[in-house]
């Protein structure tokens, strides 16, 4: 990715007819730019670069043709939308949102140590979960309006992971994984007057990961149905179902459905946009440095096992919770913290959002 302001005195508009000049690197718009002009420049020596890069779907074009880099505002969605690996996110992506207090000078202190987890949207808010590092300070929610902006931030009162959240419309509250295994279900009402929320409800779903430790991973909702996972290495992890009423109402924790799910899963999510055809459940797999997986299956609730037989989406490393609002995919990924961007081979500081269809 090519700074404009560290290249502006050596670039040169690249002009068939006028050839003869000798910089060691020509730029030209990505909509005049091809194939032939690239190998052209290229064959006399020198570099090409694509200028008016606004859109992933141009910077992976940049790439696709030759150019030697872009020139573009937005770094962020370069560093991702030019690797051929990642060709699903540049070739859907509807937009993409910068993650909250990254680059907030004012704040930088007090934020620095936040890690992503979770997210889910709460009718026109994306709410983001994130959790200390440092583990001195409590797990907060970032809630960011249409535009992208960070509209509050409020915090949770525990030092908890909270790798999977979820908004119940039906009863107004957010659905969060606490600390110990457990689940919290918090009133979301209250966060319209405070900058903290209170636990209206909580339960243990007896989860377990590969160490036999007590865990509560990740979560989601999907017709009034709350699902419980765990994270597992080396083995299936699990995926435990609840009926939010006879939680709420009769202290009824035991699971609806029990499925084996594969290791490594961060997030879940279930896409029912299409009518006629069967649902899907799509699982985001990461563990470490190595790029991610978004695996999808045609969802059957009396099928137990879906640790085989997915679809497989290569998307960039360190991939967290999904959620689908129509048919829009939301992609986090925590790699966009600070402790992860300095050693993190590719860090995404976007959150992206995709055009998902079967």
């Amino acid at each position: 990715i090519a700074p404009y302001e560290k290249m502006q005195q050596e670039i040169v508009d690249y002009d068939a007819d006028k050839a003869h000049y000798k910089a060691a690197v020509y730029w030209k718009n990505i909509n005049e730019l091809d194939e032939n002009l690239i190998e052209e420049v290229h064959e006399n020596g020198a570099k090409c670069y694509a200028t008016g890069v606004a859109t992933p779907g141009q910077m992976h074009k940049a790439s696709a043709i030759g150019a030697d880099g872009v020139i573009t505002g937005a770094v962020g969605q370069a560093r991702i939308a030019v690797k051929d690996d990642y060709a699903y996110i540049s070739e859907n992506c509807l937009y993409s949102i910068t993650v909250p207090k990254l680059y907030d000078k004012t704040t930088e202190k007090k934020y620095k140590n936040y890690v992503l987890q979770g997210m889910t949207k709460v009718r026109d808010f994306t709410v983001v979960s994130a959790y200390d590092s440092s583990k001195k300070k409590d797990s907060i929610l970032y809630v960011i309006n249409s535009k992208g902006r960070l509209n509050r931030v409020i915090r949770l009162g525990i030092k908890a992971h909270v790798g999977g959240i979820a908004y119940d419309e039906q009863n107004d509250l957010l659905w969060i994984t606490a600390s110990n295994g457990q689940v919290f279900a918090l009133d979301w009402s209250k966060a319209t007057s405070s900058d903290k929320i209170s636990v209206s409800y909580k339960f243990n779903p007896g989860l377990y990961n590969a160490k036999s430790e007590h865990v509560a991973s990740f979560l989601t909702i999907d017709k009034n149905k709350l699902y419980v996972g765990s994270y597992c290495e080396g083995q299936s992890g699990a995926l435990n179902v609840y009926s939010i009423q006879e939680l709420l109402e009769d202290n009824n924790t035991t699971p609806k459905m029990k499925y084996s799910i594969p290791e490594r899963v961060q997030g879940v999510a279930f896409f029912r946009n299409e009518e006629g055809k069967r649902p899907r459940i799509l699982f985001t797999q990461s563990a470490g440095l190595k790029n991610s997986n978004l695996l999808i299956s045609p969802f059957v609730s009396s099928h137990s096992d879906y640790t085989v037989n997915q679809k497989k989406i290569i998307v960039p490393g360190m991939v967290e919770q999904p959620v689908f609002s129509g048919n829009e995919l939301y992609l986090l990924f925590e790699s966009s913290a600070r402790k992860y961007r300095v050693s993190y081979r590719i860090p995404s500081d976007q959150i992206w959002v995709t055009n998902y269809t079967y």
